[in-house]
């Protein structure tokens, strides 16, 4: 009973997520980051991101690995016009990718003035599922790509927060 009464109360009193505003890519895009979360290491981005292609570039993690904030700078060309089309294009490439995901949704948002489109999944990872929250927008011409992922027994506790990062999201490159 002393036992459980001591997990209750570390479950009950457990501190709240803390994000910190980020600046990326040469500042031309602020965004929330779960402050414990830091740069997935060489080793690590190896492991998760086998395929050096479509790695991105800048991947923020908790200490696990479990949880993970990925941003990428695509050389595609972009405007607020196109993000609707660059979204059914990476929806089309994920259903043939991922063929037994399951849909969570998708659109395109208005996000601190800002079209941004969004892909919700859960996808089959070699050992668990993950929840994938994909969003992008076009910064300074080019087309950025971000994904928020999580094992799917943490969504509970981390869907809530995926939306904070990315309902934060702000582009000051126009």
């Amino acid at each position: 009973m002393k036992y459980l009464m001591c997990f209750l109360s570390f479950v009950l009193f457990a501190a709240p997520i803390e994000l910190e505003k980020r600046e990326l890519f040469d500042k031309k895009v602020e965004i929330l980051i779960p402050k414990e979360f830091k740069i997935m290491s060489a080793e690590m981005l190896n492991f998760k991101y086998p395929n050096r292609v479509n790695r991105p570039k800048l991947v923020f993690t908790n200490e696990d690995g479990t949880v993970n904030v990925a941003l990428n700078m695509l050389a595609n060309s972009a405007t607020q016009a196109n993000v609707t089309a660059y979204k059914d294009a990476i929806k089309n490439s994920y259903r043939k990718a991922f063929p037994t995901a399951a849909w969570q949704g998708d659109g395109v948002v208005n996000i601190n003035d800002r079209k941004v489109g969004y892909l919700k999944l859960i996808t089959q990872a070699v050992d668990q599922k993950v929840y994938n929250y994909l969003f992008l927008t076009d910064v300074d011409g080019k087309i950025m790509v971000g994904t928020f992922n999580c094992t799917e027994k943490l969504m509970p506790e981390w869907e809530p927060i995926a939306q904070k990062i990315v309902s934060s999201l702000i582009v000051k490159a126009k």
